[in-house]
């Protein structure tokens, strides 16, 4: 597949806010912690983010080097 310029600017749209959403999940988890919640519900859906942006920059990342022709 041929990747437009139009493609990487939504792709890394698309990663900076998940990387705000995996910022908010942590600061939960945090905050939870500290007042002495149980926070598993809250960090089962962090390490769901946090997979979901590494899949996220992989993605971003290979449009750029198409992009640039490296691959």
């Amino acid at each position: 597949m041929t990747w437009t310029p139009a493609d990487l600017d939504l792709a890394t749209q698309s990663t900076a806010e998940w990387e705000i959403v995996c910022q908010r999940q942590a600061a939960l988890v945090a905050r939870l912690k500290a007042a002495g919640a149980d926070a598993r519900l809250e960090e089962a859906v962090l390490a769901q983010c946090r997979w979901i942006l590494d899949q996220k920059r992989a993605h971003r990342d290979r449009i750029r080097a198409e992009q640039e022709g490296n691959l």
